[in-house]
């Protein structure tokens, strides 16, 4: 399979950025694969919440695991009663990462070009 010149230099950014930020990309990727395994099966590998299991209270990120499964199989009504704050977070979140994407692929022109 031969991989066109300007998809390569984009695989090449991508992996920079990985290697970069792997602390951040791992505990992401960790969230999204044990909420899409805890949606999809029965298999819970989720963090329960600190202060629910110390105080008995919930806080007001309790639900937002439960809000993103119902996202996952788009159900917005139970997603909403979950956390109504998913609604808030996960676009902020999108917008987090993707301003920071663009930023880093900006701060390295060398490696869009393929002068590396």
């Amino acid at each position: 399979m031969i991989i066109p010149d300007g998809e390569m230099d984009n695989l090449k950014l991508l992996f920079s950025y990985l290697k970069t930020y792997w602390i951040t990309a791992s505990l992401l990727g960790y969230m999204v694969v044990s909420t899409t395994m805890l949606s999809m099966t029965s298999i819970d590998l989720t963090i329960p919440c600190v202060i629910r299991y110390c105080t008995g209270e919930k806080c007001y990120g309790c639900g937002l695991t439960t809000a993103s499964m119902h996202l996952l199989r788009l159900d917005l009504q139970s997603a909403f009663e979950a956390n109504p704050l998913i609604f808030i977070l996960l676009p902020w979140l999108i917008f987090l990462i993707v301003r920071h994407w663009i930023t880093f692929k900006k701060s390295n022109p060398a490696k869009v070009t393929g002068a590396n």
